[in-house]
């Protein structure tokens, strides 16, 4: 009975050493993996902000070298700013001619605010007759409007 209670301790001590081992084998495989993965870098280096300005003034460099290998001309600017401003001017000389030509009120009032509109139109569209207005028949109509005014305006004081 004796040898049969030894077996059973030994298998009890042996059964435990070897479950010991497996969880300090576990837990040292994960705490190698937590360790690699926090101090990967040797030597860390502290940024400071002289760092970043290189770092910054790197990209500039690199950002206009890139400009320069794709835009060979200086003046593409000025270009692009003078044909913008050219295609603004032909556009809103074509939309005054077109409105001209649709309105005759419009048509009118080109001749003094944008003659070269009233121009093209008129090598467009046929001229339209002028029309003067004496300033006596004129100052007459005013003035029965300029009467109805007034009289509206006293009746309701």
């Amino acid at each position: 009975t004796k040898l049969i209670l030894l077996d059973s301790l030994l298998q009890e001590m042996i059964l435990q050493a070897t479950t010991r081992h497996l969880r300090l084998q576990a837990t040292h495989h994960l705490w190698r993996n937590i360790t690699r993965t926090v101090t990967s870098k040797k030597n860390p280096k502290s940024l400071t902000q002289d760092d970043f300005d290189k770092i910054n003034a790197a990209q500039e460099e690199h950002v206009k070298q890139q400009y320069a290998r794709d835009h060979p001309d200086p003046l593409s600017p000025m270009k692009g700013f003078c044909k913008a401003l050219a295609a603004g001017f032909i556009a809103a000389s074509l939309s005054a001619v077109a409105y001209g030509a649709y309105d005759p009120g419009y048509r009118k009032t080109l001749r003094t605010t944008y003659p070269l509109a009233a121009a093209v139109l008129d090598l467009v569209m046929e001229k339209e007759v002028e029309s003067v207005v004496d300033q006596m028949v004129s100052s007459e109509k005013a003035s029965i409007f300029r009467e109805e005014i007034k009289d509206a305006y006293k009746s309701e004081h």
